[in-house]
């Protein structure tokens, strides 16, 4: 326990003097859905100081599966662009719009087979992020989903770590309407 406690405390004495709101960086993120894939990467691209643009590509029904009781084997390549603005020194917004393209398929409980499962999508986002101190960032986002018909809202919840100038961890919770989960990411900012 001792041990855990002197790692804690070096590691924030050392922590990150670099821009907690920077939107510069690559990710790769691991959500606990239940399917069966490895999770998500990605990464944001900043210019013009208050414009953002971002891909990923996902594994894991994390942006097109919604029901909890269903079993996903999707694959999601994800697209757009952003804005992000500071309120204060310490806080940021950051509305986004993308667009996804998702395919594979999906079994649900009552059927023998799986259904091919493909199509296009969009998700309008309202982050809010505030740096708490120049290593501990907070974050939260609501999300409206559109996907083969269907709507979904997602509203989003977390923390991240900036162990270094270039290092981040965090763990974010999703409330959605499919059911909750937790992901956990690793993001590197260049």
């Amino acid at each position: 326990m001792r041990t855990c406690a002197a790692l804690a405390l070096l590691l924030v004495s050392g922590a990150a003097n670099a821009e907690v709101l920077d939107y510069d960086y690559v990710y790769l993120s691991r959500n606990g859905t239940e399917s069966d894939g490895n999770g998500s990467g990605g990464g944001f691209k900043s210019f013009g100081g208050h414009t953002h643009v971002f891909a990923s590509y996902d594994d894991t029904a994390f942006y097109a599966g919604r029901h909890d009781d269903w079993d996903y084997d999707l694959q999601t390549l994800r697209v757009g662009a952003g804005g992000h603005y500071l309120i204060g020194e310490r806080t940021m917004i950051a509305p986004s719009l993308s667009v996804f393209r998702s395919r594979g398929e999906a079994k649900a409980p009552s059927w023998d087979e799986p259904r091919e499962l493909e199509g296009t999508g969009y998700i309008a986002q309202f982050d809010l992020r505030h740096a708490v101190t120049d290593w501990l960032e907070i974050t939260a986002a609501a999300r409206l989903t559109r996907f083969d018909g269907d709507s979904a809202t997602e509203m989003v919840g977390g923390v991240m770590f900036h162990a270094t100038d270039n290092w981040a961890f965090g763990a974010l919770y999703h409330h959605r309407d499919g059911g909750d989960t937790t992901e956990l990411t690793v993001r590197y900012y260049y």
